[in-house]
């Protein structure tokens, strides 16, 4: 009977942080969706047309994130990284690379919001430019 009462306890105190706290955390990567890949567009940092790649992300949220983007040719293993520090409801960022097909990473946070660390350049570095995938 103890144990049933200090799990409802719990619970009610649990559920009462959540209400006063607001919603769970959100997750804000989940606000990009891919809406569109292209192949061989024009890219003026590319030396040939044909075998570039570009991706692009929409933020489909109500509120401006702050993205990182980073994108690893499978051919050269190089990865590029694109920021945009407020990406606006219905905006997009998009990312390239100049030779073939490519893995792409991405992270999110609100914002503004400086108690989520996004990663830095040569953590995306160390730990992708250094992995065959």
């Amino acid at each position: 009977m103890k144990n049933t009462l200090a799990f409802l306890a719990v619970c009610l105190v649990l559920c009462l942080c959540r209400h006063a706290y607001g919603q769970d955390p959100v997750n804000y990567a989940d606000c990009l969706k891919q809406t569109s890949t292209m192949y061989g567009t024009p890219c003026a940092q590319c030396p040939v047309d044909e075998k570039t790649m570009r991706v692009y992300f929409t933020n489909t949220c109500d509120e401006s994130i702050e993205v990182t983007l980073a994108m690893k040719d499978d051919i050269r293993k190089r990865v590029r990284i694109f920021k945009n520090r407020s990406l606006a409801p219905s905006d997009s960022i998009s990312g390239y690379i100049c030779d073939g097909n490519a893995r792409f990473y991405y992270w999110a946070r609100k914002a503004g919001d400086k108690s989520v660390e996004l990663p830095t350049d040569k953590e995306i570095m160390e730990y992708y430019g250094k992995r065959d995938y």
